[in-house]
């Protein structure tokens, strides 16, 4: 299943340059943070999926740091992206579940 799902996006990403795939992932992963988190009231939750644990410690070590009150959720059987992307009826309720 989720080749074939994977495979749906691999088509849809044709429609777009290689040059508009770089800018998107250069600025989603190139911005200036400030040195130190604002105080904040809220519930954060860090959503990884389980699949991609091994890729995603050094972004969950610095952001535990960051935001020391923040809860990792790991998502069973879960890639990268893969929950909102192919999932999005079981995204929207573990949103809405959240933000109940």
């Amino acid at each position: 299943m989720r080749i074939r799902e994977y495979e749906r996006i691999r088509r849809y990403l044709k429609g777009y340059s290689n040059r508009t795939i770089w800018n998107i992932f250069w600025s989603a992963n190139n911005y200036a943070v400030p040195e130190k988190a604002p105080e904040l009231d809220t519930r954060i939750q860090f959503w990884v999926g389980a699949d991609e644990w091994g890729s995603r410690w050094r972004d969950l070590k610095w952001t535990k740091r960051y935001l020391p009150g923040i809860e990792v959720v790991r998502i069973p059987d879960m890639m990268h992206g893969e929950l909102v992307l192919m999932h999005p009826e079981a995204f929207a309720e573990r949103t809405l579940a959240f933000l109940d």
